[in-house]
């Protein structure tokens, strides 16, 4: 496997209020159905260690709970803390892809959220005298699309650069849009 041939990676966590022996996972079904790693919890702290090809998106998850965080998890040591009641929002730090996923995070998920919302209402067929709802939508989809661009000159290496790009090919039905997103990329 791939896996086994990559470099090592250390996440030392430290949850707040996690339960004695709790099983800590980090997987990607996406990539595989065993986890990457796993481990049990001793006085709220874990260490996860195992071996990575490339940055990718992970979740982990406290086993018994419905809570994922999602993370971009790469080589290297890296330090997760955070409480166990509320691990949407535990930091990690060490990973380069990790803070560029926040970063896209706090720049996108607000306006898709507004989106979201507004698509629904749209779908539901609900009445929107004048227009105002779908202008609304229009607008913000502009908006979005802008800030993408801006995203995508500013991370050319970023590893969470695709990912977005992806996320946000759903926005533009002309496929050249996201084709000429992905030329942008440094490899």
């Amino acid at each position: 496997s791939l896996a086994q041939e990559g470099k090592d990676f250390n996440i030392n966590g430290y949850l707040k209020g996690l339960p004695e022996n709790s099983d800590i996972i980090l997987k990607n079904e996406d990539l595989g159905p065993e986890p990457l790693a796993t481990a049990k919890s001793n006085g709220g702290k874990f260490l996860l260690k195992g071996k990575l090809t490339e940055a990718n998106l992970y979740y982990l998850n406290i086993a018994g709970t419905q809570q994922k965080l999602y993370l971009f998890i790469e080589p290297g040591n890296m330090t997760l803390e955070g409480n166990s009641d509320s691990l949407m929002v535990a930091r990690l730090s060490g990973s380069v892809s990790q803070n560029d996923f926040v970063e896209f995070n706090k720049t996108f998920n607000a306006s898709f959220a507004r989106l979201s919302q507004l698509a629904q209402q749209l779908n539901a067929g609900q009445a929107d005298p004048g227009g105002a709802a779908r202008n609304e939508y229009n607008a913000l989809a502009k908006e979005i699309n802008a800030k993408t661009d801006v995203f995508v000159e500013q991370h050319k290496r970023s590893v969470v650069t695709p990912f977005g790009i992806l996320v946000m090919s759903q926005l533009s039905e002309d496929i050249t849009v996201t084709e000429n997103r992905f030329l942008k990329l440094d490899p």
